[in-house]
């Protein structure tokens, strides 16, 4: 995949069986190939949405896109745990937000991260790929927060030592 595919949520809510069924075949092969997708009629405020860009994506072959505005879309990110719970089958993209270089510099850039995440007490077990054995061994999900803000902040407070 060579661009961040946008998916309508209009159609989810509004179509019939066929239709909800095609958007959400959509929503898994972005989530697989590439783990971003742009949302168009997410529901949200206007007002959160990105207008000033920057936000790039790594693809698999290790290429940066771009990732522009979109007039009344989000940005969706698959993230770490949904692709440790599909045992690879869905895919967390490394992404990077780049100083622009042109008009855009003198425009205040602002992002709000949402992430949705489990109970703490939720198991976190390889789902069924029926392709491979499980990468992971079953964890709790407070757990495996824990593991991730601790390789995260701990390696950054080494790294200022």
């Amino acid at each position: 995949m060579s661009a961040i595919p946008v998916i309508d949520l209009a159609a989810f809510r509004n179509g019939n069986a066929g239709v909800r069924q095609t958007v959400v075949k959509q929503i898994y092969q972005a989530c697989h190939e590439i783990g971003f997708m742009y949302l168009q009629n997410p529901g949200i405020s206007k007002d959160l949405i990105q207008e000033v860009g920057g936000l790039e994506v790594q693809t698999t072959t290790g290429d940066w896109i771009a990732s522009p505005p979109i007039p009344d879309m989000v940005v969706v990110n698959t993230g770490d745990l949904m692709q440790r719970w599909t045992n690879h089958v869905f895919c967390s993209t490394k992404h990077r937000v780049i100083i622009p270089n042109d008009s855009r510099v003198k425009q205040s850039r602002y992002s709000i991260a949402f992430f949705c995440h489990p109970n703490d007490d939720t198991e976190i077990a390889c789902l069924d790929s029926r392709q491979k054995q499980p990468m992971y061994p079953p964890i709790l999900a407070g757990e495996y927060l824990l593991q991730r803000l601790q390789a995260t902040y701990l390696a950054d407070e080494r790294n200022l030592r």
